[in-house]
């Protein structure tokens, strides 16, 4: 990999993964901090229509913010194939042709599990609320 603008590309490439994965990593916690800050106030309030159109934001939340993380998943796939790429021509390198061939699937997929559980679970808050009212009275 004599070639420096090859090099630098490479770094760049690297770095816009981490930095990648570290918004995702930032999504994950801003969106379950959100949630609990909006269920908080939620099980403050008393009877009311309003108390419905609270439950409802979280589930909200937690499907744009999964649509969010599958959109920069597939960043980084992109991201990732290139590389790949790149060290077929140069085999010295190698990283991302070794990862690809030793991860498991829980490691690309964990997320996604994690997202559909926090969509079930708030969707399970709001079906609880509309049929039932505020359930914590």
């Amino acid at each position: 990999m004599s070639n420096p603008l090859l090099i630098e590309e490479y770094k760049s490439c690297r770095q816009q993964l981490a930095e990648n994965i570290k918004w995702m990593d930032q999504l994950e916690v801003y969106t379950v901090g959100a949630i609990a800050a909006i269920y908080v106030f939620m099980f403050t309030l008393k009877r009311s229509e309003f108390v419905t159109w609270v439950a409802m934001v979280p589930w909200i939340l937690v499907l744009a913010a999964g649509l969010r993380t599958a959109a920069i998943d597939k960043t980084i796939g992109v991201i990732n194939d290139y590389l790949a790429q790149l060290e077929r021509a140069k085999p010295e390198i190698g990283f991302t042709t070794f990862y690809r061939n030793n991860r498991k699937p829980m490691m690309r997929y964990s997320r996604y599990y994690a997202w559909f559980l926090m969509f079930v679970i708030t969707l399970g808050v709001y079906g609880a609320t509309v049929i039932s009212g505020p359930f914590w009275l």
